[in-house]
This record gives structure tokens, sequence and C-alpha cells, in this order.
């Protein structure tokens, strides 16, 4: 499911994913720190990228759920 543009982020995304039930999904963490985490519930597995995981956006929604994190810096400077 791709979200319509008016649901990008914060409680309108919450709400859809919540309607949806949808159990996993793909996020910026940015976005990802703007959701209720307590409303999501049916989510079990979030995908994140795009951006740095700050480690408090990197707790599970549910017990028992988990986060994968792929990107890792291997550049050099």
């Amino acid at each position: 499911m791709v979200a319509p543009p008016e649901a990008y982020a914060g409680e309108a995304l919450t709400t859809l994913l919540q309607r949806q039930q949808v159990s996993a999904a793909v996020f910026t963490p940015t976005v990802l720190s703007s959701l209720d985490r307590v409303s999501l519930e049916v989510v079990d597995t979030l995908i994140t990228i795009g951006e740095d995981l700050p480690g408090e956006v990197g707790a599970p929604c549910a017990p028992g759920g988990e986060i994968v994190y792929p990107y890792r810096h291997t550049g050099a400077t």
C-alpha cells in the first residue's frame, strides 16, 4: 500500500495503518518519529531507510516486534 499525500506522517498515517491493519512498513526515521507508536500495535516489522536511526526512535512498536535498519555508514572522509 502507498499512503496518499494527505496521510504522509503523523496522526493521519497512524490512523491509516490501523485501519488497513498493516503488519510491516518502510519509513524514514523522521516519519517513524511522527507516528503514535502506542497505537501501532498491529505493526510487527518496521524497516527504516534513508537516514540515521536515533536510539529513541528505534524501539519496536509491538511486543516482540522488530525494527530493521539496513543503513550503515561505510564512507570515509
